[in-house]
């Protein structure tokens, strides 16, 4: 669900409250490079995440908030069509009367 301001004020806002350091270990693995991009996992959900450099990710951000705009658009399908039947069967007794 997205929050009720614009996508690009709550990405901003992520970005400012989201500010990690890499532990020298976490450095140390990302010079190495074994794995790229490299993963994150959160070890108390088990969620993985993708580290990615912030240049590459300003240049893909534009997809992904299409992304979530296409994605909230499709959330209120089910609501549509629940009205959009309640309007038929409105219609139908219309004409049946």
């Amino acid at each position: 669900m997205l929050p009720t301001t614009s996508v690009e004020d709550w990405l901003n806002r992520r970005e400012i409250d989201m500010s990690i350091e890499l532990s020298a270990e976490q450095q140390r693995a990302l010079a190495v490079g074994q794995e790229y991009p490299p993963r994150i996992i959160n070890p108390q959900t088990n969620e993985s995440y993708v580290l990615i450099h912030a240049e590459l990710y300003e240049r893909i951000r534009p997809i992904l908030e299409e992304e979530d705009e296409i994605e909230a658009i499709r959330e209120t399908y089910p609501a549509v069509d629940k009205v959009l039947d309640s309007e038929d069967i409105r219609d139908s007794a219309k004409e049946s009367a």
